[in-house]
């Protein structure tokens, strides 16, 4: 989509190169047959096809644009990266967790974030906060967590880079925007380098979820699909 909008930028950059005649410069734009100007008429169409590229921009979803070559959703970023190499020895993303006490998940997060206690896995079993802020929810020792994060579209991002493309799913219908990748990555964010196992990552505009799991992908899509569905911010949107 991309290289095509760039090929078609290109095209009307040459109709906008127009040397207008010198006897029709600071004259009327309709010449004295009633037809327009050659010059005039070319300027005129490609300005109508900058203004309908530029407004088919502007409609897409700021979480939904293509970015690095795939997805965005909240401050998560996914591209293709066929020379992604998982390093055995990298760390998982809660490897440098620390544990905070459940009640004080509010007060790190700066706002109350939704209800867990309803999901298919049951209330969480532990409650810790990274260094790339936010909290962790986790489950059954840890196997699946669900890290939330405040969105701020002026922060600094965080890049999955997956091998193929094929293991990303895009799944726009979930919260205000989401995808899946379905096999172990690479996350990076300012912080450090870790690897991934399976995620479902989406936003709710005020709030960006990124479950991640050993569980199929399927069954952490259900389970993304839920908690998103008790999300109040939703309701109100």
């Amino acid at each position: 989509m991309i290289d095509r909008l760039d090929d078609v930028l290109a095209s009307v950059g040459r109709h906008l190169m127009v040397d207008a005649p010198a006897d029709e410069v600071g004259g009327p734009v309709v010449g004295a047959d009633g037809s327009w100007s050659r010059g005039r008429g070319r300027l005129l169409v490609a300005a109508i096809v900058v203004a309908v590229l530029v407004g088919s921009i502007a409609a897409i979803p700021p979480a939904r644009r293509a970015v690095g070559g795939w997805l965005r959703a909240g401050r998560i970023e996914v591209s293709v990266d066929p020379q992604a190499t998982i390093d055995p020895a990298l760390p998982s993303f809660l490897d440098d967790a620390t544990p905070i006490d459940p009640a004080g998940r509010a007060l790190v997060l700066g706002q109350v974030p939704p209800d867990l206690s309803s999901t298919s896995l049951g209330p969480p079993t532990g409650s810790w906060t990274v260094p790339e802020g936010g909290v962790v929810a986790t489950w059954a020792e840890g196997t699946t967590s669900l890290w939330i994060l405040p969105v701020d579209p002026d922060y600094w991002f965080i890049r999955k880079s997956v091998e193929t493309g094929d293991v990303v799913t895009d799944l726009p219908e979930l919260g205000d925007g989401g995808f899946a990748v379905a096999w172990a990555h690479l996350m990076e964010t300012p912080h450090r380098l870790v690897v991934a196992s399976s995620v479902v990552v989406w936003s709710d505009g005020t709030l960006m979820f990124r479950l991640e799991s050993d569980l199929d992908v399927d069954v952490l899509i259900t389970l993304a699909e839920s908690i998103a569905a008790s999300d109040e911010r939703l309701w109100r949107s």
